[in-house]
Order: structure tokens, then C-alpha cells, then sequence
């Protein structure tokens, strides 16, 4: 599977934005109350240099628990992603005149293992000046499968002050720790920036399909013969060699009746000895 950092290096220019994009957005997760305007933080992309990843589609959100709630497709915006580092973050308040990114995410390839679990996705961000606000599933534009390959976006949300969670900690290895990368997203006008339909497949139709059963299945339980042609275990990397079987030691149907004869014969012959004595008295 592609991993996301490579796709930070476009050999297309960036784009600036306007009628290309569309200025309904902000940089937020769809849905967020009181974010920012592109007015703010718009011509951030272009002073840092940011690389574009790509234009993503939001296709299902994931709130507390592992429930998806789907996207109605076509939704209203895209989400624009440009490569981020701590470096370039804290640029961005400089630029801003010490207002710091309301919202960062971290863009992953989902595991064929599953997805993880909010939880542990939120803890990767401790330490952090960010904490995580909301986990979507996406599909690029530019993808023309079908269905798309699902990404997950992280959105990770500026912390309040005093938050004991928080900390300076490095952005780029919280997404480390997701599997993924830090990137600047924001919302963009869907139709300005659509370059394939919306899937016909449901999200959770894909999902089933690219997310396979978690490892292999367990040993059989005791007792149990295992399934006819089943193969014996590979050994541990340098383990001995088994010993070969040794043979059982077998008895052959021919040495029985040998046995027995010769066993009638000194019998009788102890017999016949005797009486030739008796009779010589």
C-alpha cells in the first residue's frame, strides 16, 4: 500500500486558491462550530511553501466509539491536504502574529488489520499542544477505483490552555505513531474541486472489502484433530531439527509361529530324553 509521505513531493506546482478551489471553507473538520475563515489562514500554503498532497472527499465520520457515521454523497465540501511539519507550524504563528493553527490532522492509510480505536488514536497526540477532535474517513480525488482506497484524516483540534494532557511535544511523531503524516487541511467548495464521481459502492460495502479479519485464526482446541492435509508448523528460526521417528519395534507375522515351534520342539525333545533314561534304569 502507497504511503502517504509519498505523497508530499507533487512535481506540479501548487495552485493558488480562488475560483480553482472555491472560497466556502475553512480549516476545520466539516461541521466544526466557530472555525476560522480562509481569510485568516489562506496564503499559508503558498508563504510556507506547503506541498499539496491531494483533494480528499469526506466519507464517513467516527465520533466515540467505533460506529462510522456515513457522508451523504455528494457532500457540500472537499478537503484540501498540504504537507506539514512542526517547523513550518510554528512559522505559521509567526506569520499569523501569534495565532497558532486551530486544527492540524494527520493523514494515515487504513490497516488491513482494522481501524484503531479512538482511544488509542487520541493518545497518540498526548504531549502535544493538539488533542484529537474527530477521526473522518476519506477517498481522493484523484483515485478513480471502485470503490476508492480509504485514508483516515485525524483531525487534532489546538488544545485549551492548561490542558494536563498537552505538552511541546513533536507533532510529526504523534503521526508517526499513527502511521501516517502531519498535513495542513481545509475545507474547499466540492464543486470546484470534484475530479471523479462519488463512489457507488457504501462506505461500509468498502470498508468490509479493504479492511480483512483481524490475524489468523487461533490453534485448534484440545483435542481436536487438526483438518485432513493440514501442514505440520514451520520450527522457529534456529530451533533443532527434529529427530527423525524413530520405528516402533514391530513383530513380523512370519516370527510368531518360528517362535512357537521351536518352542513345541525343545519340549518334546526335553520329553523324549527323559523317557530314554527312565527306560535305560
Amino acid at each position: 500500500m502507497q504511503g502517504v509521505t509519498d505523497l508530499y513531493f507533487p512535481a506540479r506546482p501548487i495552485s493558488p486558491f480562488g475560483s480553482a478551489l472555491g472560497q466556502e471553507g475553512a480549516i476545520a473538520p466539516p461541521g466544526a462550530a466557530g472555525a476560522p475563515s480562509l481569510d485568516v489562514f489562506g496564503d499559508l500554503t503558498q508563504m510556507l511553501k506547503l506541498a499539496e498532497v491531494g483533494v480528499y472527499t469526506p466519507w464517513a465520520a467516527q465520533e466515540s466509539s467505533l460506529d462510522w457515521m456515513p457522508v451523504t454523497q455528494p457532500p457540500d465540501t472537499n478537503i484540501s491536504v498540504f504537507g506539514l511539519t512542526d517547523q513550518a507550524l510554528q512559522a505559521a504563528g509567526q506569520l499569523t502574529f501569534g495565532s497558532p493553527l486551530p486544527f492540524v490532522a494527520v493523514l494515515a492509510p487504513i490497516s488491513a488489520g482494522g481501524v484503531r480505536a479512538p482511544q488509542e488514536v487520541a493518545a497518540a497526540f498526548d504531549g502535544t499542544p493538539y488533542m484529537l477532535y474527530q477521526t473522518q474517513a476519506v477517498y481522493d480525488q484523484n483515485d478513480g477505483g471502485e470503490p476508492p482506497r480509504i485514508m483516515l484524516l485525524h483531525w487534532a483540534k489546538l488544545r485549551d490552555q492548561g490542558d494536563s494532557d498537552g505538552g511541546n511535544g513533536a507533532l510529526a511523531s504523534a503521526a508517526q505513531r499513527l502511521g501516517g503524516a502531519l498535513v495542513f487541511a481545509m475545507q474547499v467548495n466540492y464543486d470546484y474541486s470534484q475530479r471523479r464521481q462519488a463512489p457507488a459502492m457504501s462506505f461500509a460495502q468498502a470498508l468490509a472489502m479493504q479492511v480483512s479479519p483481524l490475524g489468523p485464526p487461533g490453534p485448534s482446541e484440545p483435542g481436536v484433530p487438526p483438518p485432513p492435509g493440514t501442514p505440520a508448523p514451520a520450527p522457529l528460526p534456529g530451533a533443532p531439527a527434529p529427530a527423525p521417528p524413530t520405528a516402533a519395534p514391530t513383530t513380523s507375522k512370519i516370527t510368531l509361529p518360528i517362535v512357537g515351534a521351536a518352542l513345541v520342539a525343545s519340549v518334546l525333545g526335553f520329553v523324549v530324553v527323559r523317557a530314554a533314561r527312565k527306560k535305560g534304569r
